[in-house]
């Protein structure tokens, strides 16, 4: 009489190989060497977006302040003497016009790897 149920052939199950590990790590290393810089140089081009976005909002806000505020006055011959400088709370609606949803003036340093100072521009007073 034949076997109705034939042996089962046991299969072996084979794991990984220390040096085909190896192989797999160094592949991953080698494409992680190649896309690093790559990653790095597109954050830099984008901290350096973000930085000229924010110092063209910066300028048109104070362009903006400053139009508003000499219709806001009297013309004089200095409406807006070099000791003047304008603080953020002002311009921060302007700012929001272009763009800079920015809740204080600490958030105007936010992602650009230095300080914004509003008090001084190109060496001259912001006013």
């Amino acid at each position: 009489m034949k076997d109705r149920h034939p042996k089962k052939c046991k299969i072996q199950q084979r794991g990984l190989t220390l040096v085909e590990l190896l192989v797999v790590l160094t592949i991953i290393a080698t494409l992680a060497a190649i896309i690093y810089p790559a990653i790095i140089d597109s954050m830099k081009k984008s901290q350096a977006a973000m930085i000229a976005d924010r110092l063209d909002a910066i300028e048109k806000a104070k362009v903006q302040y400053q139009l508003d505020a000499e219709t806001a006055v009297p013309p004089s011959p200095t409406p807006f003497p070099e000791s003047h400088s304008v603080d953020f709370p002002p311009l921060q609606k302007y700012l929001l016009r272009f763009g800079q949803q920015l809740q204080s003036q600490g958030d105007l340093d936010q992602g650009t790897g230095g300080t914004f100072q509003l008090d001084t521009w190109g060496g001259k007073s912001l006013v």
